[in-house]
């Protein structure tokens, strides 16, 4: 009488197979994937700063005085690096500069990778009455430039806080003027 044996592994065809499965899936999964971590990366670092920037206009409503949200490298001093660090500090003398009398009131760490945050040339002030010096856009692009990726916070003159959609469904956000954002 002939017994008949269980298999214990695979065949060297389905082992092909598999790997050939796990091969297609790989090559159309992954860069979605990675489009996916880079928005939301993106989505993270802006809902932070939106978080900030809503404090700022919040505290000069509340204290009834000039506030100051801007980048910083030192935590003391303004740059136009919006990859920096953001500080908002009470600005008592309305000159834009933080003095050592002028409290700090938030202090943020720099922009992660992959991120590319630009913004206004100059620091952002809020008036006691919320509105801000000027309008202001901060754009979020990744590090490959694709305008499909890029958002950006729209700041308007009474210092409201918007951020950036697809109007058109283009694949591209639009700032307030209906102008497609460009990471270039």
């Amino acid at each position: 009488m002939q017994r008949l044996s269980k298999q214990t592994g695979v065949t060297l065809i389905e082992l092909m197979i598999s790997v050939s499965i796990v091969g297609v899936l790989s090559t159309t999964v992954a860069p979605s994937m990675q489009d996916i971590l880079i928005k939301n990366s993106i989505t993270a670092q802006m809902n932070e700063l939106s978080s900030v920037v809503q404090y700022a206009r919040s505290h000069a409503i509340d204290q009834q005085i000039d506030t100051v949200l801007c980048p910083s490298n030192d935590f003391a001093t303004c740059s136009n690096n919006w990859q920096q660090g953001k500080i908002v500090f009470v600005d008592s003398n309305a000159d834009g500069i933080r003095n050592d009398n002028e409290e700090l009131l938030v202090a943020k760490n720099a922009v992660s990778e992959p991120s590319i945050v630009t913004g206004p040339a100059n620091a952002l002030r809020f008036l006691p009455n919320g509105a801000t010096n000027t309008p202001a856009k901060i754009l979020f692009c990744s590090d490959a430039d694709d305008s499909t990726q890029a958002r950006a916070l729209l700041i308007s003159l009474q210092g409201r806080v918007k951020t950036s959609t697809d109007n058109d469904n283009n694949g591209i956000d639009e700032d307030t003027d209906g102008t497609s954002l460009s990471c270039s």
